[in-house]
C-alpha cells in the first residue's frame, strides 16, 4: 500500500487542478520503481534481505548448538541444551516423565572429582532411565532461585544425578523432570593430516557434525594425507592401527574419531 499511494493511480486523474506542483506529478511516475524506502525494488530488496536473515539465523543457531554440545562432550558436563537440540530435529522421541521429587539432605555426597564448580551429587532413583537419555529438569520455585544448585543433570543408570556447590541442609524438590531417548545421535570427527572416512551399512557417509541413527553400524577407516604419516587413530577412546577399519556395530551415543598424523620431514 505504501508503494501505491506514490502512484499516480492514488491520485485521480487530474492532480495539477488539484494543486499538486508539477515537480510532485512528475515524481510519482518514477518514485514507486526508484524510492529508496518505498519502492517495488526496495520491497524486493527488504524481502531478500529478511528471507536470508531468518535462513541464516537458523544456521548459526544449528552451528551454535553443535558447537555447544561438542564443548559439553568433551567436558562431560550434561546440559539441558542437548535435549532441546533433539527436540528440534526429532520428532519422535521416547520421553519419560517425572514430578514432584523430594531429595534429601541425606541424599548429597561429595564428588570424587567436580564437575565445573559443582563438587556434590545427589541420585535420584527413577524407574527405566538409562545413561543414554538427556534430561531436561525443573526445581520448584523456592529452589530454582537456589545459587548451589545447578541448572544441568545427568542421566545414569536407574535415575538422574543432581549437582550442587555444596551439600544443601534442606529438602530440594524437583518439580518437573523429562529423561528423553534420542533417535539420533552426532558424529564428531578431529583430525589432522589425515582423511576420515565414515560409512553406514547403506554406503552413506557421513562427516563432522552430522546426525546418525541410533542403532546404526558405521565402518570407520583413516588415511593420511600427502606429506602425513600415521600410526593409530582413535574412536570413541578406542586405538586402532592406522591399516585397520573400526566398526561401531550399534550407535548409542555420540561417535568420536579423533586422528593426528605426523608431518614427514625430509
Amino acid at each position: 500500500m505504501a508503494i501505491l499511494r506514490k502512484t499516480p493511480f492514488a491520485h485521480g486523474t487530474r492532480p495539477s487542478d488539484d494543486g499538486m506542483p508539477a515537480a510532485q506529478v512528475k515524481k510519482m511516475f518514477y518514485t514507486a520503481l526508484v524510492d529508496e524506502d518505498n519502492s517495488l525494488l526496495s520491497e524486493m530488496e527488504r524481502m531478500r534481505v529478511e528471507a536470508n536473515r531468518d535462513i541464516g539465523a537458523k544456521f548459526d543457531k544449528d552451528l551454535v548448538c553443535d558447537r555447544v554440545e561438542e564443548q559439553i562432550d568433551r567436558a562431560h558436563v550434561p546440559s539441558t541444551l542437548g535435549l532441546t537440540r533433539y527436540v528440534d530435529r526429532v520428532g519422535n522421541v521416547l520421553r519419560l516423565y517425572f514430578s514432584d521429587i523430594r531429595v534429601a539432605p541425606a541424599d548429597w555426597t561429595a564428588l570424587a572429582t567436580a564437575v565445573g564448580t559443582y563438587g556434590y551429587k545427589a541420585f535420584i532413583p527413577l524407574t527405566g532411565v538409562t545413561e543414554h537419555m538427556i534430561p531436561e529438569l525443573c526445581f520448584a520455585p523456592d529452589d530454582a532461585v537456589k545459587p548451589q544448585l545447578a541448572t544441568f543433570c545427568r542421566c545414569v543408570a536407574g535415575g538422574v544425578e543432581i549437582y550442587a556447590t555444596e551439600a544443601i541442609e534442606e529438602i530440594v524438590t524437583v518439580e518437573n523432570l523429562v529423561c528423553s531417548v534420542p533417535t539420533y545421535y552426532t558424529v564428531l570427527i578431529r583430525a589432522i593430516g589425515a582423511t576420515v572416512t565414515v560409512l553406514d551399512a547403506t554406503g552413506r557417509t557421513y562427516a563432522d557434525g552430522d546426525f546418525v541413527t541410533v542403532g546404526a553400524t558405521l565402518h570407520i577407516s583413516v588415511v593420511a594425507q600427502s606429506g602425513y604419516t600415521l600410526s593409530a587413530f582413535a574412536v570413541n577412546g578406542t586405538a586402532y592401527a592406522a591399516s585397520a577399519t573400526a566398526t561401531v556395530a550399534s550407535v548409542d551415543g555420540t561417535v568420536r574419531v579423533v586422528a593426528e598424523a605426523t608431518e614427514v620431514v625430509e
